[in-house]
C-alpha cells in the first residue's frame, strides 16, 4: 500500500492479484457525491454533530489486471507511473492515465521488492529470490546492470540512498548490502542483527527507506526485520544511530516508513496496534528527562505513541503525506475548513497555483491495514483543539503533537470519539496477502475495504532472551 509522490492516489495490491489505485477527493462535486451515495458516511463530530469527511473516492480508480499471483511491492515515480512485482515472476508497468499494463518485466523467480530511482524515473531496482539485484532500464526495456547477492543470500527488500548513488539490498539473514547505483558495483555490508541472544544471528530484512529531508552528507537509512526491531543507520559511517524496541514483527513483511518531513516513524505491528516513534531524541529529552515516562525504547531512550487499529495483525500502516491533506482541504473537508480557515483566511489559496501553504500538523491521516481484509483509515481531529480551547475561553494553543510526540496523537487515537474517518468498500487485496474476505461495511468510526491481508502467525520475542 503506497501513496503517489504528489498525494493524489494510493495503490493497493494483495493475493486477488488486482492492483487498484485510489483517489483521493478533492473537489466540492466529489465529496458531495460521495455524500449522497453513502447517507451515512459521516462521522460524530464534537459535541454531537455529524460531519461528512472522507478522504478519497468510494471506488477505484482503476483495477489493473495482469498480475497471475500475490502482489508483493508497489512503487510510485514523481511522474505517477506505477511499478508492481508478484509472485509470477513479474514486475509490471502503469501509468494513471492509462488503464492497461505499459511494459512487464521478466524474472526468474519471485519478486519481493521493487524501487524507483529517486532522481531518474527511467530506472528501477529489483530484488528477486534468485538471489540477483536488478537496476532496469525502463525505456530500452532490459536490464542495465545486475549482481549476485553473495552466498546465495534472498533478497527481501531494496531501496536507494535520497541521491540515488547508492542501491541497497536486504536480505532473509539480515544482511544489508550496499552498491553503486552506476553499475551496480560492491560497496559494502552490514549485518542487522541483536548483539546478543537469538537474535544474534540476523533475522529476515522486511523494509528499507532512507529518511527524508536530510542535508547531504547526513543521509540516514531506516531498516525494518523479523526480529522486532526497527533500526536507524548513519549512512556516513554505516554506524547504528537508534534501534526502536515495542512493536511486534517476528514473521511478517510489516516495515516501518517515515512521514514526508523526517520527523516520525509509522509501523503495523503484529500485536494489532500502530506505532508512532520520533526521531528526535532532544524533543523527548525535553518532555521526559533522561529517565521519566513509560514508552522508552530500550537503546537509545527513543520514545514512541501506540493505538490499536484492528482486530488483528496490522500489516502496514502509512501516514497520508502533507500533498493529500492540502488537496481535501482544497474541497470544503469539514475538519480543516472548520479549524485552519479560522486562524488563517489565506491559507488555501496562497499561490497561483491555489495550491495551500498550509501543512496542518494537526490533521494527520494514517492509513492502516490487517490481515483479515480490513483497511483503516484514521484522522486526527484538528478542530477538536481549536473547539476545546475556545470553551475555556483560552487562546488556541500552538503546540501540535509534531513538538509533544508523548501527548497526542497515540493517546488522540485511544479516544473513541477522536477517531474520525470515512468509508468506501471494494474486494481486493492489499501488498502481503494471504486470506480474502468480501465485506462491505459502514461505520461511522472507521474506513472498511475487503482486502487480502496476511495472516501469519507471531510469537514473541526480545533480545535477552
Amino acid at each position: 500500500m503506497k501513496f503517489s509522490k504528489d498525494g493524489k492516489f494510493l495503490a493497493t495490491g494483495g493475493q486477488d492479484t488486482i492492483v487498484r489505485v485510489w483517489a483521493v477527493i478533492s473537489s466540492d462535486e466529489e465529496r458531495e457525491h460521495f455524500l449522497e451515495g453513502n447517507g451515512t458516511s459521516v462521522y460524530e463530530g464534537l459535541k454531537g454533530s455529524k460531519l461528512g469527511a472522507p478522504v478519497f473516492r468510494d471506488k477505484p480508480l482503476y483495477e489493473y489486471l495482469g498480475h497471475t499471483a500475490d502482489v508483493l511491492d508497489l512503487s510510485w515515480s514523481k511522474n505517477d507511473f506505477l511499478l508492481s512485482s508478484s509472485m509470477d515472476k513479474t514486475v509490471r508497468l502503469w501509468h494513471i492515465t492509462r488503464k492497461e499494463c505499459l511494459c512487464c518485466f521478466q524474472h526468474t523467480d519471485f519478486v519481493t521488492a521493487i524501487a524507483f530511482h529517486p532522481k531518474d524515473d527511467r530506472f528501477f531496482l529489483s530484488g528477486s529470490l534468485d538471489c540477483k539485484l536488478r537496476l532496469w532500464n525502463i525505456p530500452e526495456k532490459r536490464v542495465a546492470h545486475w549482481n549476485e547477492i553473495q552466498n546465495q543470500q534472498l533478497i527481501t527488500a531494496v531501496g536507494f540512498t535520497l541521491d540515488g548513488k547508492m542501491s541497497v539490498a536486504g536480505s532473509f539473514s539480515g544482511l544489508c548490502l550496499f552498491y553503486e547505483t552506476d553499475g551496480l558495483k560492491y560497496n559494502t555490508q552490514i549485518h542487522v542483527k541483536s548483539s546478543r541472544g537469538k537474535n544474534s544471528q540476523g533475522k529476515k530484512i522486511t523494509g528499507i527507506e532512507a529518511m527524508p529531508g536530510t542535508k547531504p552528507g547526513q543521509d540516514k537509512l531506516l531498516i525494518s526485520s523479523n526480529d522486532s526491531r526497527i533500526r536507524l543507520y548513519n549512512m556516513r559511517d554505516k554506524s547504528l544511530e537508534c534501534k526502536y524496541k515495542g512493536y511486534e514483527n517476528t514473521c511478517s513483511q510489516i516495515r516501518a516508513t517515515f512521514s514526508d518531513d523526517g520527523r516520525y516513524i509509522i509501523s503495523g505491528s503484529e500485536d494489532r496496534h500502530v506505532y508512532i516513534l520520533n526521531t528526535d531524541q532532544s524533543q523527548l529529552n525535553a518532555q521526559y528527562g533522561n529517565s521519566g515516562g513509560n514508552n522508552w525504547l530500550k537503546k537509545d531512550k527513543i520514545g514512541y505513541e501506540s493505538f490499536e487499529a484492528h482486530s488483528a495483525i496490522v500489516t502496514v500502516a502509512i501516514f497520508a503525506p502533507t500533498r493529500t491533506k492540502q488537496l481535501i482541504a482544497l474541497c470544503g473537508d469539514p475538519i480543516f475548513t472548520n479549524t485552519y480557515n479560522e486562524t488563517n483566511n489565506n491559507s488555501t489559496n496562497a499561490n497561483n497555483n491555489n495550491v495551500p501553504t498550509q501543512t496542518y500538523p494537526d490533521g494527520n491521516i494514517i492509513v492502516c491495514a490487517d490481515y483479515s481484509g480490513t483497511i483503516k483509515i484514521f484522522r486526527q481531529d484538528c478542530a477538536y483543539y481549536y473547539s476545546r480551547d475556545n470553551d475555556t475561553h483560552s487562546v488556541r494553543s500552538t503546540r501540535s503533537w509534531n513538538s509533544s510526540l508523548g501527548n497526542s496523537l497515540g493517546n488522540f487515537f485511544s479516544k473513541p470519539k477522536q477517531n474520525k474517518s470515512s468509508v468506501w468498500n471494494t474486494t481486493g487485496g492489499i501488498v502481503g496477502g494471504r486470506r480474502k474476505s468480501d465485506a462491505s461495511l459502514y461505520s461511522v468510526a472507521s474506513s472498511v475495504m475487503s482486502a487480502d491481508i496476511s495472516s501469519d502467525k507471531f510469537e514473541d520475542d526480545d533480545d535477552l532472551k
